[in-house]
């Protein structure tokens, strides 16, 4: 964990884990960046999951 960003800070950095185990890291960038990144792919996920044909 670096002491640089998380609370109390403009950064951050995240990864994002999938229930098929694979992992995405976003690196270090303002909160403002990973929460439009991390609205894109909640959004891509979300269009995946709805137009899916059973």
């Amino acid at each position: 964990s670096d002491p640089n960003i998380g609370m109390e800070s403009d950064e951050n950095a995240v990864t994002i884990f999938s229930r098929d185990g694979e992992s995405e890291k976003i690196s270090r960038a303002s909160k403002k960046i990973i929460a439009r990144a991390l609205v894109k792919k909640i959004g891509a996920n979300a269009k995946k999951v709805l137009t899916k044909k059973f």
